[in-house]
């Protein structure tokens, strides 16, 4: 969130509006990543996919966080990126699907490292789904774990050198740039 918010305010020159408004936009992107995931999962009934949808598009707290400057928005986006990227790749275990799910899941564990513990089980889940065919399903698994390292790896190096200790993924997100870049902080 620290550096969405940076790149942002750098191409705006720090308005924090515009910030608000592309969360919301986020915010209302999250509708139709539910509502996809809807009628991935229950295909024989739209209205199901389409009643998803808008439970997320007039959930209160998202609707009050989305104009708020705080990182549930794009935490919530994330999620369901990678809840969606999983659901693609199990229907159509392929390279790329193997790299979407990588990249999904390196944002959202940027985002939130709350995600981990999932990501873990979802990956021993799909291990097991497909263990009939080991050596492909190892590699597609090596390549989604790969891509998600390339993408965690900048933030893990930078703040290891900065720190001089292996840093932890945080869930305090309010505190994440501070602490990113304060070699005081605890």
């Amino acid at each position: 969130y620290p550096l969405f918010c940076a790149v942002v305010y750098a191409l705006t020159h720090h308005h924090q509006v515009a910030l608000l408004i592309l969360q919301c936009l986020i915010g209302a992107a999250a509708c139709l990543q539910v509502r996809a995931i809807g009628n991935h999962v229950f295909p024989a009934h739209p209205s199901a996919a389409d009643a998803g949808a808008w439970l997320v598009a007039f959930h209160p707290p998202l609707i009050f966080y989305s104009s708020l400057l705080h990182t549930l928005t794009l935490d919530h986006f994330a999620f369901l990126w990678v809840l969606w990227a999983w659901l693609r790749f199990r229907q159509e275990p392929t390279g790329i699907m193997a790299l979407h799910v990588g990249l999904a899941g390196g944002f959202a564990l940027l985002s939130r490292g709350t995600i981990l513990p999932f990501l873990l089980l979802t990956t021993l889940w799909f291990y097991w789904e497909f263990r009939d065919r080991p050596q492909k399903t190892l590699a597609l698994l090596g390549l989604m774990g790969f891509t998600t390292g390339v993408v965690v790896a900048p933030w893990l190096i930078r703040n290891a050198s900065h720190l001089h200790r292996f840093p932890i993924f945080i869930t305090s997100a309010s505190q994440s740039l501070w602490q990113g870049n304060n070699p005081l902080a605890s």
